[in-house]
């Protein structure tokens, strides 16, 4: 008779080690095993090619990084965890200093050396790190993919959000709600407008913004569709006979102007010499995000 202990229960599969992905990765990037020559640019060795050639001001001289070796560790894992020490290997690394005569690239004189690089904290079989005495490990996290996410919120009105997620740096996060207005966020910090964000970029004023980012019609100020309350002047209207300026888009302090079409306005052109003036179709909804924006 067959004895089963009650909740036996017996494994499909094998439990794996679950410490085999910082093993593995740990190992993958100091590649003490493998030979200079073979080792790939995913681990430290690729780190220190980008950095490497090391130039003077002059170019006269030039470091040139030829390799690496991982030490053994001074202390053991015992040791640190009773003494306070971090467990760690030096890195020694080989480079080769290059003097160089500057107006014909010629060698004169070149050196060859392994130095101490630096110490770095070293992986236990356990897949932790000692330092100064504590145990530490590194958790997997997950990690949103780099692109951009576009999604709707359902509020008391819809709005519009666009989270840019890059591969480096700060996830930056753009929005438009009911009141049309176009903000943005950094890391999750203070809500700014989108057009001082375009201006820290290098837009230098309003007007720039609107040549670059909205569709600007050049229309006779004889057309009727201008008294339809459409529009809105888009650029600073200049005088065709004096070149005197009539009417600016932008005040000296930075303030953007949003100027109705009107039939007056439009007469006062006339009597300018006016025949044609670039306007802003307040229709699309670019231009109405925009001008809000400014606002």
């Amino acid at each position: 008779m067959k004895i089963q202990r009650v909740g036996y229960k017996k494994e499909i599969y094998e439990m794996p080690n679950l410490l085999t992905v910082q093993l593995e990765s740990y190992k993958n990037f100091l590649q003490e095993d493998v030979s200079p020559d073979k080792r790939t640019d995913e681990s430290l060795h690729g780190l220190l090619k980008e950095i490497f050639p090391i130039y003077d001001l002059q170019g006269r001289y030039v470091l040139e990084y030829l390799g690496y070796r991982v030490g053994k560790p001074r202390y053991s894992v015992e040791e640190c965890l009773q003494k306070n020490l971090t467990y760690s290997v030096p890195v020694f690394v080989t480079i080769r200093l290059k003097k160089i005569r500057p107006q014909t690239n010629v060698i004169e004189s070149e050196i060859e050396q392994e130095i101490y690089f630096a110490d770095i904290p070293y992986m236990t079989l356990r897949g932790t790190f000692i330092i100064n005495g504590v145990e530490r490990v590194v958790l997997n996290q997950i990690h949103r993919a780099p692109g951009v996410y576009l999604t709707i919120q359902e509020k008391e009105t819809e709005v519009y959000t666009a989270l840019l997620v890059p591969y480096r740096g700060p996830w930056i996060n753009f929005s438009i709600d009911g009141s049309k207005l176009i903000s943005m966020t950094v890391s999750k910090r203070r809500k700014i407008p989108i057009t001082r964000f375009l201006r820290i970029l290098g837009y230098e004023d309003y007007k720039s913004i609107i040549q670059n980012f909205l569709e600007v019609e050049e229309l006779s100020i004889d057309d009727e569709r201008l008294l339809k309350g459409n529009y809105i002047l888009g650029d600073d209207v200049i005088s065709e006979e004096t070149g005197e300026l009539i009417f600016q888009l932008i005040t000296d302090k930075g303030e953007f102007v949003r100027k109705e079409i009107t039939e007056k306005f439009l007469d006062e052109l006339r009597k300018e010499g006016v025949k044609r003036i670039r306007v802003l179709n307040t229709q699309d909804p670019a231009v109405e995000a925009i001008i809000t924006t400014f606002r």
